[in-house]
C-alpha cells in the first residue's frame, strides 16, 4: 500500500512541477509578449497578421495588375468632358490638375463604401499621382485642348484600372495570407514560441531571441529581467517578468511540492 501510496505522491510531484515551469506567456515589454504551448495556440486566432502579409500582398498584386488595359469607355467620357472644359477655360487648364481631380473624384466615389475610406482614398490618391505625373510628362507646354486631354484622361482611367485591380486582388490575397499564417503561427508555438506586439504577430522565437529582437528592433522599454532557460515551449524563469502559468500562484505550488516530496521521504523511511 505504500508503494501505491508513493508512486501516487511522486507522480503528482512531477506533474505539478512539469506545469509550474511550463511559461505559456512572458511579457517582454508593454507593448510585446512571447507565447508558447497551449495558450499560444489560443493566441494566435486573435492577432493580426496585416503588418507581415503587407508587403507579400503589394508584391503579389503589383505583378498581377501590371500592364491593365483601359476601358474605352472611361476613356471617350473623360476626354469629351475635358475638352469641354478645356475649351472653355484654356489658360488655367493643366494636364496634370484635370488628371488628378477627376482621379481623385472616381477615388471618393470607390472608397466611399469601405470600411476605412481615408486610408482608401490614401491609397487610391498614390495610383492617380503616379498615372497621371506618367502620362502627362509628355503633354505640351502650350495648351493644346486634345492632346492634353488625351494624356489627362489616359492617366485617371490607368489609375482607376489599376487601383480597381490591386483592391480586388489585396482583399482576396491577403485573406489567403492571414489563413497560411494564422497555420504557420499555431505551429511554431510548439518549437520555440512567437512573439506578438501591439497585436500583431512578429515571428517566431525563442523567448531569448524575442527579447534581443524587442531591444533591437523597437524603442518600447523592456521590462523583461529574468533569468529563463528554454527548452521547446517549456521555460525555468528566475528574475522579474510577466509570467503566467496554467496554474495559480507559484510560491503556494512550490509549498505543495515541498510537502509532497517530504511525505514521500517518510514513506521510503
Amino acid at each position: 500500500m505504500s508503494r501505491i501510496t508513493l508512486a501516487v505522491a511522486a507522480a503528482l510531484a512531477v506533474a505539478l512541477f512539469g506545469t509550474v515551469a511550463a511559461a505559456k506567456s512572458v511579457e517582454i515589454s508593454a507593448e510585446c509578449r512571447w507565447y508558447s504551448g497551449v495558450e499560444c495556440k489560443a493566441e494566435c486566432d486573435d492577432m493580426s497578421f496585416d503588418a507581415k502579409c503587407g508587403g507579400a500582398v503589394d508584391a503579389a498584386c503589383d505583378g498581377e495588375c501590371d500592364g491593365l488595359s483601359i476601358d474605352a469607355s472611361c476613356t471617350s467620357g473623360c476626354t469629351a468632358d475635358c475638352t469641354g472644359e478645356c475649351g472653355a477655360s484654356p489658360g488655367s487648364f493643366t494636364c496634370d490638375g484635370y488628371c488628378g481631380g477627376g482621379c481623385e473624384a472616381s477615388c471618393e466615389g470607390e472608397c466611399a463604401s469601405t470600411g476605412d475610406a481615408a486610408y482608401c482614398d490614401g491609397e487610391c490618391g498614390s495610383f492617380c499621382d503616379a498615372e497621371c505625373g506618367a502620362s502627362c510628362e509628355g503633354a505640351p507646354a502650350e495648351v493644346d485642348c486634345d492632346a492634353s486631354c488625351g494624356a489627362s484622361c489616359e492617366g485617371a482611367c490607368q489609375a482607376e484600372a489599376d487601383f480597381d485591380c490591386h483592391m480586388d486582388c489585396s482583399i482576396n490575397a491577403n485573406v489567403t495570407c492571414n489563413a497560411d499564417l494564422q497555420v504557420d503561427c499555431e505551429g511554431y508555438c510548439d518549437v520555440d514560441g512567437v512573439l506578438e506586439c501591439d497585436g500583431e504577430f512578429m515571428g517566431d522565437f525563442s523567448l531569448e531571441d524575442a527579447v534581443q529582437w524587442v531591444e533591437e528592433n523597437t524603442n518600447f522599454d523592456v521590462t523583461y529581467e529574468g533569468d529563463a532557460q528554454c527548452q521547446g515551449n517549456a521555460c525555468e524563469a528566475k528574475g522579474s517578468c510577466g509570467l503566467t502559468c496554467d496554474v495559480g500562484n507559484a510560491s503556494s505550488r512550490r509549498g505543495l511540492l515541498f510537502a509532497l516530496a517530504s511525505f514521500a521521504l517518510a514513506l521510503l523511511g
